[in-house]
């Protein structure tokens, strides 16, 4: 109960990711051979917190990130930088880049841009399992080979 209440008070709303920070250090430091044992796992998972906590101000932690990142910049600034936050942070976290992110955030919308013409023209072509050389893996996954859609052009 003591636990529940220190963190309640120092990230407020938010304490209920700070155990998952803790797993991850500790995933860290035991040095498995697994994803969530990564250097980048870890980081971006802090990167991704400590943005959250300064951009909704949430409990004692957070309220004093924000008014530090205030007094330097403005409201607005402070903002955009813990937006930046959490940015950097999601692409740190699933060791990505910015080009897949981008390519990921176009495919889907042209998918949801015209839904039903892709839906339609998907069930109207070949629908075998096997990818003929018109058809590519959807967001280019290459192990994902019977789920492609034709795309146009």
């Amino acid at each position: 109960m003591v636990v529940n209440n220190w963190s309640k008070d120092k990230f407020g709303a938010l304490a209920i990711l700070f155990p998952f920070a803790l797993f991850f250090f500790g995933f860290l430091f035991m040095r498995l051979k697994l994803y969530l044992s990564q250097v980048n796992v870890t980081v971006g998972y802090m990167l991704i917190f400590l943005s959250l906590l300064g951009l909704t101000r949430s409990g004692v932690i957070g309220a004093q990130i924000f008014s530090i990142l205030q007094q330097i910049i403005t409201t607005p600034g402070a903002d955009l930088v813990f937006i930046g936050g959490l940015l950097v942070g999601t692409i740190v976290f699933f060791d990505t880049s910015i080009d897949e992110i981008v390519e990921m955030l176009t495919n889907l919308g042209d998918t949801c841009h015209h839904p039903s013409k892709k839906i339609r023209k998907s069930y109207r072509t070949n629908s075998s399992a096997i990818c003929s050389p018109e058809r590519q893996p959807v967001y280019g996954n290459t192990h994902l080979r019977h789920c492609c859609l034709k795309l146009p052009g």
